[in-house]
């Protein structure tokens, strides 16, 4: 439930409006400027903007901007924008760090809290007013109509809901047909279909879900316009890959990362292209290894702005790479590095207590343990919980971990630990494989997906290749 919940606060900000509240957005011969009334900044110490670089929301990527403070407001100086780019502000009020926002060129823009109302004055106002029309009746709707769950039994009644609550959201928009720039609006529209479009296929790709219903559903919602340019919108890469899991499970394949890459190559390209391959990368390498052969395959056709993001996302989780040392207490006492397992095959198991999806991974890892009874493999099943009691109960009900496996714990330090940043881990539950010479091993496809079967292949060939 963890996952899908996940999805839905994404598919919320990916087609909820942006709400600003008493800040001044505008335009030098040189930057961008927002200016924010310091009564909106509840959390000055953590107050930043963090600019989603070329339409991918992942924080090893997105550029952050500090405010300096003139003594009556806080104030950001960006680098002038070229295009419409999403941003976020964190550290301010609720009701403005929960919304993604839409920067665009030439935008001079004051927002004002009057009287309990807000107002949108200067160039563009317009666009940012639609934006807030579409938040403001959000908000209403869903509190007069809570959202059905996305338990089998109510998944379709709460994929009606939010098409009920898109289409009026595309009412707001289509409202402002002549008063906004056409380019915008159509921005808006796209980036809301296709955010509503990658949340109905993120669910209904589950193993659990009815397939004909699936494409009765499908067969009745709209289609985006794929004239659009693509390659600005934040929805559109998430859409992609959503769709094309979806299809491949509703054939039986595998869905792996050398495969999408492959689909991708063939189906797309330019920007759009590299961009849906750096969602790719950002979001689905959390619970495999890319092949090193894909990786240089990569990087022999990345252009200048995305190389850097396919190095960062990929950091850590390329194959026949030397794994990070480590250190870390286990659950017996004893102090743990990597060396304390060379000439054994590691399976890393990264978790944290509250993780639906880690718990369904367990028994998968549990069996595979007893599928290889061998001394030469070594199970580590990692924690981040930043309790240590936490931590340790979750450990007695075998939920999270198995019998067998030797347990660690990250100090307290939770995703703070080294162990995290050096190997790239961005998500829960993380499996890495190090082989028996201590270097990465490929792991294409995700152990639930196949009941662990790859997994238990790589483990199988390292141990034959010794």
């Amino acid at each position: 439930m963890k996952i899908v919940k996940t999805l839905m606060i994404i598919m919320h900000i990916v087609t909820q409006s942006i709400i600003c509240i008493a800040f001044t957005l505008s335009k030098t011969s040189a930057q961008e400027k927002i200016t924010i009334s310091r009564a909106l900044i509840p959390d000055k110490e953590n107050l930043q903007i963090e600019i989603y670089n070329l339409g991918i929301s992942d924080r090893r990527t997105n550029t952050f901007v500090k405010a300096e403070d003139d003594g009556t407001n806080m104030v950001f100086d960006m680098e002038q924008v070229k295009q419409p780019t999403y941003f976020k502000i964190n550290g301010v009020d609720k009701r403005l760090s929960e919304c993604l926002f839409l920067l665009s060129p030439n935008d001079n823009i004051s927002i004002v809290n009057e009287v309990g109302k807000i107002s949108f004055l200067g160039n563009n106002a317009l666009v940012y007013e639609c934006i807030y029309k579409q938040h403001e009746m959000s908000e209403i709707f869903m509190k007069a109509h809570p959202a059905p769950d996305t338990s089998s039994e109510s998944l379709f009644q709460n994929l009606k809901y939010n098409f009920i609550l898109a289409k009026k959201k595309e009412s707001i928009i289509e409202s402002y047909e002549g008063k906004i720039p056409t380019n915008l609006k159509g921005m808006l529209l796209a980036d809301l279909r296709y955010g509503q479009l990658s949340y109905y296929y993120s669910l209904l790709k589950l193993k659990s879900v009815d397939k004909n219903q699936s494409e009765k559903f499908l067969s009745n919602i709209y289609k985006p316009d794929t004239a659009f340019d693509n390659s600005l919108l934040f929805a559109y890469p998430s859409f992609v890959i959503n769709k094309y899991e979806y299809e491949q499970l509703k054939l039986d394949r595998k869905i792996d990362i050398k495969s999408a890459l492959n689909f991708l190559e063939q189906n797309f390209k330019g920007r759009s292209q590299q961009q849906i391959m750096a969602y790719l990368l950002s979001t689905r390498l959390r619970s495999q290894i890319i092949d090193s052969v894909e990786y240089e395959h990569f990087l022999s056709y990345a252009d200048a702005d995305f190389i850097f993001h396919f190095k960062e996302y990929t950091k850590g989780r390329v194959s026949g790479s030397f794994a990070s040392d480590f250190k870390l207490n286990g659950v017996d006492g004893n102090s743990y590095s990597l060396k304390d397992f060379r000439g054994k095959v590691i399976v890393m198991d990264f978790w944290f207590t509250g993780c639906g999806a880690c718990r369904l991974l367990n028994p998968i890892l549990e069996q595979a343990s007893q599928k290889m009874r061998n001394e030469r493999v070594a199970f580590l099943s990692i924690s981040i919980d930043k309790k240590k009691e936490i931590w340790e109960k979750s450990l007695k009900g075998n939920k999270y971990s198995f019998p067998g496996a030797i347990k660690l714990y990250t100090e307290g330090l939770g995703d703070k630990h080294p162990i995290i940043s050096d190997y790239n881990i961005k998500g829960y539950p993380t499996v890495v494989i190090i082989s028996p010479e201590g270097k990465l091993l490929p792991l294409p496809v995700n152990p639930r997906s196949d009941k662990a079967e790859s997994l238990l292949a790589v483990i199988n060939s390292a141990l034959l290749n010794q």
